[in-house]
């Protein structure tokens, strides 16, 4: 299935068959299809590969880049630090997958990654959207265990935007309703924590309290509405 000039040898070749990575719910073990130290070189070479990132959007082969990528993070290989940062210019911030994986596989291979992405980040040469794929340096220190939480707000990333759009989507959900946020900024619960993680698990918790209440005042309505055309018959 090889299409580029340079064919891929076993088992490297095997990443070109595994297709939509939205297919997997989890990473796969690419080490169970045989992926040692010794491919580290064909591994970075798919997941920089020009042929293999053009090819068809229908296409298996289009996604092979992407499982070279994390099989590279899965072997930790630090030779990939440099290559893998050399593609960060070249992605475009909407593709999810690959801006993604550029975090959790520097943070996989570990603290030796740090210094190349800190000189990506300070380079004003780069783009921003590249220089964010990089994360601030907290986030990269709970990446790599070196830290347990957050304590300050973080900067933008592609990664927060990522997720923010799932947040904001429950956010909105629970805007309508103005007696909910009374009884949630009463309640006590609405004095902020110092530590940001906390903050941002407590927001979630007034989010589920915001839609708890809607959803009894909704409730509440409906069997009003009931007994009124009860009344009326």
């Amino acid at each position: 299935m090889n299409t580029t000039s340079h064919p891929f040898p076993l088992p490297v070749d095997k990443l070109l068959a595994l297709g939509d990575c939205s297919k997997f719910r989890e990473w796969p073990n690419y080490l169970e299809l045989g992926l040692r130290e010794e491919h580290i070189t064909d591994l970075i070479r798919m997941a920089t590969d020009e042929a293999l990132h053009m090819a068809d959007s229908e296409s298996m082969e289009v996604w092979a880049p992407i499982h070279a990528l994390r099989a590279l993070g899965q072997l930790r290989a630090e030779a990939a630090i440099q290559p893998i940062i050399g593609l960060f210019n070249r992605t475009k911030a909407s593709d999810n997958y690959a801006v993604a994986g550029f975090f959790r596989v520097m943070g996989m291979i570990g603290p030796t990654a740090i210094p190349a992405l800190a000189a990506f980040i300070a380079d004003q040469a780069n783009k921003v959207y590249p220089r964010s794929y990089a994360g601030d340096w907290e986030d990269m220190q709970i990446e790599l265990g070196l830290l347990e939480a957050r304590t300050t707000e973080p900067q933008f990333s592609i990664l927060g935007r990522l997720f923010q759009d799932g947040e904001q989507e429950s956010d909105d959900d629970n805007d309508d309703d103005d007696t909910a946020d009374e009884d949630i900024e009463n309640d006590g619960s609405a004095i902020a924590p110092a530590n940001y993680s906390q903050r941002k698990q407590q927001q979630r918790n007034l989010a589920a309290k915001k839609k708890l209440k809607n959803n009894r005042v909704m409730a509440a309505k409906s069997r009003q509405q009931n007994r009124k055309k009860k009344k009326e018959k």
